[in-house]
């Protein structure tokens, strides 16, 4: 076992440079003829490699269209036929590239390898919650077919936590590879009650990457709701997000329901939601000995702090026959309370009661259950949740017409508002025209519009409230907002914001914003998509268009927007994310697009914004004339807002020419040059 670098002393350095112009003109050794063969192929490489090993700054091309770069480069073996040889690359860089001439133009000049697209390294992201830690390669014939084995390990992020997973695979090209991962014990806050050992892989094809882990967990809760005996799937994609699927039995209070609560992550992480739709089955014996036993559907939504649950279902209260029960449900250990409305059959007519049921263990009992009086008004929805008004009835003259008037307490799903409506009964259908200003939501707002009930189901709920003020969510602000409740035929309430939407002074969007509510009626989570600018330090992002995911900890944007700049004459469009987590905000744009600074012009370079690095066109490649040759250069720029660059830093190219070129570069493009 060998290890080979590069070195290059500083009298062979001052020699080189110093006959530089003969060595090029030199004819450069012929192209080696397109070999097939796996030892073939290995020898190839070998043979370059150990005439120029690839290093931090050098590249070799290892396989068609991939080139690598590498801290320490160990070869095993006498030689490329020996049965154990390989080439070993610790701290590897692997990226799309090619083979081109060292000098422009003369095509008998040696051949560099220039990096040309994507890179897989430590600290490159390959999702926006994940990112390559550690990588080596080995290069070598394995399965009788010669490829690049990949080791290493990756940090994924969950619920504001990293999490390290070791990893090995294969990589046929930078578009096409598969990893497998295995983590020795991970905790998602909010989800993960111990450590849970994952397996799983992470594959790119076809350049799209996806994550697809699986773990085995006795206990998971996420907020009140509690899974025993899950199985987790977590995946996440650019397409699809991150999200994770938690099957197991599902106590609800003290009986158990085998279904499946889906969860929801934002693109950088953070649980955003968890909702289930199952089958619950709740039983309890009264104490003269009659039981309490309803059937029906439960739907849960909330996060990793609060839980919002309806349930929907039929059955006997004692000797009364539940033809429907609706309402909420609270769920303690081995515990499950219902407060809600059950329509009970009384011969043929169906009477409605207010009621509250208590499962405690194997015991049940009913704190109250009353008909509904005069001044209550209620009419369910198909999940559950209700729309109710409980208050004092009475008669005003409106438009020259005597009118019943209810006055008090409302609630639709979880959201509470106290007022009146004025009531018109038409045979079995009852219309509320609803003026009341919401409660306990944490933002003010006038309740208005209409609700029309037929036979105990609401119909129709058309909501709007107008927002005075504004409205706080973590980091973000809603301005001049307006929103809308509204159901049909019993469907599951649609709440939106309309209005302008920023976050900090870093994000101003405009457009409708889904919204989710607690069981105590704050605001939960916003979600939508938005439209605006962002201005991210001193980079401005017009036309942005994409997601918004937002909660009481953290906002992520998720789209593209435009950057017009003196140095991409074509304008770029960015792709990526921006996460604000109480006032600590992060960002990853990505890009692509012609690139000039003085007398550098590049058709396609790769372009990234972030808030660590600034604007930075990565491992840009160019030709730039020292001593009358043009010679090939690579470098990363990192750019100024207003135009030109704060510095520059060579990655490739001639290692020979590359201190001369930092001496000249800088008064070419305006900046310091590095090495």
């Amino acid at each position: 076992m060998t290890t080979i670098k590069r070195r290059l002393g500083s009298a062979t350095l001052a020699l080189a440079l110093m006959t530089t112009v003969v060595v090029a003109c030199t004819p450069g050794p012929s192209t080696p003829t397109p070999t097939t063969t796996p030892q073939a192929q290995l020898c190839e490489v070998w043979d370059k490699v150990e005439e120029a090993p690839p290093s931090e700054t050098e590249a070799v091309l290892v396989k068609d269209d991939v080139v690598a770069m590498a801290e320490d480069t160990t070869v095993t073996g006498s030689s490329c036929t020996a049965s154990n040889a390989k080439i070993a690359l610790d701290g590897a860089t692997l990226a799309e590239g090619e083979e081109v001439l060292s000098e422009q133009g003369n095509a008998a000049s040696d051949k560099v390898a220039a990096v040309t697209g994507e890179e897989i390294a430590a600290g490159e992201p390959v999702l926006e919650n994940i990112s390559v830690n550690a990588l080596s390669a080995e290069l070598g014939i394995f399965n009788g077919a010669f490829g690049i084995r990949l080791r290493g390990n990756v940090n994924i992020t969950l619920s504001g936590v990293t999490s390290t997973i070791g990893f090995v695979g294969t990589l046929n090209d930078l578009d096409n590879w598969s990893i497998q991962l295995s983590s020795t014990g991970l905790t998602i806050p909010g989800m993960t009650v111990t450590p849970v050992t994952f397996s799983g892989t992470l594959t790119v094809s076809h350049g799209q990457p996806s994550l697809d882990l699986t773990a085995n967990a006795s206990n998971v809760k996420i907020g009140d709701v509690s899974v025993t005996g899950a199985s987790i799937n977590l995946k996440a994609s650019p397409t699809t997000g991150v999200s994770a699927s938690v099957a197991g039995n599902i106590k609800v209070g003290p009986s158990t329901a085998n279904g499946t609560v889906a969860v929801v992550f934002d693109r950088a992480g953070a649980l955003v939601s968890a909702k289930a739709d199952i089958a619950a089955h709740l039983v309890g014996t009264q104490a003269g000995g009659k039981k309490i036993d309803l059937q029906g559907q439960l739907k849960i939504d909330g996060n990793a702090t609060q839980t919002a649950i309806s349930f929907s279902g039929a059955g006997i209260v004692g000797d009364l026959q539940v033809n429907q029960a609706n309402g909420s449900l609270t769920l303690a250990t081995n515990k499950a309370t219902f407060v809600g409305v059950l329509d009970v059959n009384q011969g043929p007519n169906v009477v409605r009661f207010n009621g509250s049921i208590v499962w405690d263990g194997i015991t049940a009992y009913t704190p109250f259950l009353e008909l509904e009086g005069a001044g209550e008004i209620s009419g369910t929805l198909d999940d559950g949740s209700t729309f109710a008004v409980k208050g004092s009835l009475s008669t005003v003259v409106v438009g020259g017409q005597l009118r019943a008037v209810v006055t008090g307490d409302f609630q639709v799903g979880t959201l509470k508002a106290v007022g009146s409506a004025t009531v018109e009964t038409n045979g079995n259908t009852t219309r509320l025209e609803v003026d009341a200003d919401l409660k306990d939501t944490g933002f003010a707002a006038d309740l208005s519009g209409v609700v029309e009930i037929t036979d105990g189901r609401a119909e129709l709920i058309q909501l709007n409230a107008a927002v005075t003020g504004q409205v706080h969510l973590g980091d973000v602000t809603l301005s001049g907002a307006n929103l809308s409740i509204a159901s049909r035929y019993g469907s599951t309430l649609d709440v939106d914001f309309d209005g302008r939407l920023d976050v900090g002074s870093r994000a101003t969007l405009l457009g409708s914003i889904g919204a989710s509510f607690g069981p105590n009626g704050t605001l939960l989570r916003l979600e939508g998509q938005l439209s605006g600018s962002m201005q991210l330090d001193t980079w401005g992002i017009v036309d942005f268009s994409g997601s918004v995911v937002a909660n009481p900890e953290q906002v992520t944007l998720t789209g593209s927007g435009g950057v017009n700049l003196i140095n991409f004459p074509l304008g770029i469009q960015f792709n990526g994310s921006f996460t604000s987590r109480l006032d600590q905000p992060s960002w990853q744009l990505n890009g692509q697009g012609r690139f000039r600074i003085a007398s550098i012009d590049v058709a396609t370079a790769r372009l990234s914004l972030s808030q660590a690095a600034g604007m930075k066109a990565t491992r840009v490649g160019f030709y730039f004339t020292l001593i009358g040759i043009p010679f090939y250069f690579e470098a990363d720029f990192y750019l100024k807002s207003t135009g030109g660059c704060e510095k520059v830093q060579l990655t490739g190219g001639s290692f020979l020419m590359r201190p001369l070129l930092s001496t000249v570069l800088d008064d070419v493009v305006g900046c310091p040059v590095y090495n």
